[in-house]
């Protein structure tokens, strides 16, 4: 019986890239994760895409909008999924969940028992994205707490952070918890 495999890409938006937090430990590896998600594309793999969302009027009084500039503000080019990989959000076997904060709100997202069911069924959930310490971190720990006997594997190529010791931290903070580290 052929595995059933979710791909969950965590925010690869523009102003997680080139934007407004230019990351130039991300920029390299946008690449990869366009490998991977054609790849996974091709085998029929469900493609989970998150997007970091958050709104113009309402950013600056919220605890993020205090500590970082803005960003992935709704329906601007930088909340925009990178171009690269925009085809595949479109496809029939892919989901595009919007976020408001670090972690998608997974107990809302799982009301819809299709989406629900796709995650309970899945043998195994591979994630790539940006930033490991924060967006990548947040959904790894939560669908850890979801599915805590569930194989997650994060691809340590296929995510950046800010700084090679954030980096270094995230996938620390991962294995430790039971998230599968390895290279795609």
């Amino acid at each position: 019986m052929e595995k059933k495999i979710i791909r969950l890409v965590v925010d690869v938006q523009v102003d997680f890239v080139t934007g407004a937090l230019h990351n130039d430990y991300a920029i390299p590896v946008v690449p990869h994760i366009v490998e991977f998600v054609k790849e996974g594309a091709e085998k029929g793999y469900t493609m989970v895409f998150t997007k970091d969302t958050h709104k113009k009027e309402t950013y600056a009084s919220t605890l993020e909008g205090a500590t970082i500039p803005p960003h992935c503000i709704e329906h601007t080019e930088g909340w925009e999924i990178v171009p690269e990989l925009k085809p595949y959000t479109k496809d029939e076997k892919s989901i595009v969940i919007t976020k408001e904060t670090f972690a998608a709100n997974w107990a809302k997202i799982f009301e819809n028992k299709t989406i629900y069911a796709l995650f309970s069924n899945a043998d195994e959930i591979q994630v790539a994205g940006f930033v490991a310490s924060i967006c990548v971190a947040s959904q790894l720990l939560t669908l850890r707490g979801w599915f805590p006997n569930k194989k997650i594997v994060l691809y340590s190529n296929l995510t950046a952070d800010l700084s090679p010791e954030e980096y270094a931290s995230a996938l620390s903070v991962a294995k430790s918890c039971q998230i599968e580290i390895e290279n795609y």
